[in-house]
């Protein structure tokens, strides 16, 4: 959320263990503006032959491929494998 823009913004927090193997993809807003369900069917096919950076790189080229609102937003992706 565009949280420095917004008033009266409040936070969820949930805690969990990371384990070897786990996947972390932190995401702006602009990634999920035409739908999301890609985002998650993408992560799942994730796999040891595309590093971080690369799998970054194709979450980002993908989000500005399927942007079909006719609007600018940034568009960024981090992604994090646990050793």
């Amino acid at each position: 959320m565009p949280t420095g823009i917004l008033t009266d913004v409040s936070f969820s927090k949930d805690d969990c263990t990371l384990k070897a193997g786990d996947c972390i993809l932190m995401i702006s807003d602009g990634i999920c503006a035409c739908g999301d369900e890609w985002v998650e069917k993408e992560l799942l096919k994730w796999s040891d032959k595309e590093d971080e950076k690369e799998f970054s790189t194709r979450i980002v080229k993908q989000a500005q491929f399927r942007r079909d609102d006719g609007r600018d937003d940034d568009i960024t992706a981090i992604a994090i494998k646990i050793a």
